[in-house]
């Protein structure tokens, strides 16, 4: 269900931001992670994509169809579409009581679909506010965004977290302590970035496999100097408990900009006339970010925020 919904959003996204409407082949083009055609049957690639644009059409998004000159053949394009969120916004304290009121209400939850459930519930898991206590949870809701909430809360406050997790030897569960400090998604998953009390390690967590959490009566561990979220995720979906970061957003020049688009598809918030594009990113590790950029040559320029351009141009001067 999570990969379902998130490469529905993401044809979403596209079909919103597109200036132009877009045939099947551009869209599997422009979102090859989510729909490639070359691991499978085209026909069966086209399958998927009707099965997502008519769910999101039932969802209530006006996607219209132009026929082309081909025979059967359409391009698509999004009704009036609105602005995309930013992907680091934040739900006001009165959204998120009310939204987290509406899941534990057992006659909302009977009559909303179950993607949209899971939608609303992974919304408020990254962008609630974590000050809003998360006490109890539909059963039609994942549990594990309910766990993440609880984490993310014990973190804020420099809680460690008793928690039932598989051994990776005999995968029996077995309670474990961690010092959380935040997470992201990844392929459509939830994971869980913490330090490991019993074998002083960073672990990553699977959410999935997460059974019930606790306070733990242990201290918290600080987080170590070198975490870095780029060393475990690749994407800029990360939450961090203590919101430490930059927002940076990156201008790729056309020749490089298929990168962008073939690995950070969620990235890319702006397509520019002159085929280049505008990427967001949320970095904790700015020399690692720095040579990430680098590896773009002269393609690449950081736009904004000023003090982050300043730090590369520092950067650079060191390495010349």
């Amino acid at each position: 269900m999570a990969i379902d919904l998130e490469r529905k959003l993401a044809l979403l996204a596209l079909l919103a931001k597109s200036k132009q409407p877009l045939d099947c082949r551009e869209v599997f083009k422009n979102l090859p992670t989510f729909y490639n055609d070359q691991k499978r049957q085209y026909s069966s690639t086209k399958k998927m994509f009707e099965r997502d644009k008519e769910e999101l059409i039932d969802a209530g998004f006006l996607i219209l169809a132009e026929p082309m000159e081909a025979d059967n053949e359409f391009r698509y394009r999004l009704h009036k579409p609105t602005e995309i969120l930013d992907r680091q916004f934040t739900f006001t304290l009165e959204q998120t009581q009310l939204l987290r009121s509406l899941l534990e209400d057992p006659l909302f939850v009977g009559q909303v679909p179950g993607i949209s459930l899971a939608a609303i519930s992974k919304l408020l898991a990254f962008h609630g506010r974590l000050d809003v206590p998360s006490k109890t949870i539909a059963a039609s809701i994942k549990k594990e965004d309910h766990n993440l909430t609880l984490a993310l809360q014990a973190g804020q406050v420099s809680k460690a977290i008793e928690v039932e997790y598989p051994s990776h030897l005999t995968d029996k569960m077995e309670r474990r302590v961690f010092s959380p400090y935040g997470a992201f998604l990844r392929t459509g998953k939830t994971y869980l970035v913490v330090w490991c009390h019993r074998d002083h390690v960073l672990k990553v967590l699977d959410m999935k496999r997460m059974g019930t959490i606790r306070i733990a009566r242990e201290n918290y561990q600080d987080a170590p100097e070198e975490l870095t979220i780029e060393n475990f995720s690749q994407t800029h979906n990360w939450i961090s408990v203590d919101g430490r970061g930059h927002k940076i957003i990156l201008k790729v020049k056309d020749g490089q900009a298929h990168r962008i688009k073939e690995h950070h598809p969620f990235a890319v918030t702006q397509e520019n006339p002159d085929h280049s594009i505008l990427a967001v990113y949320f970095v904790t590790n700015l020399p690692r970010y720095f040579k990430y950029v680098l590896s773009f040559g002269r393609d690449a320029e950081i736009l904004e925020p000023p003090e982050v351009r300043q730090s590369f141009l520092k950067f650079l001067g060191q390495k010349t």
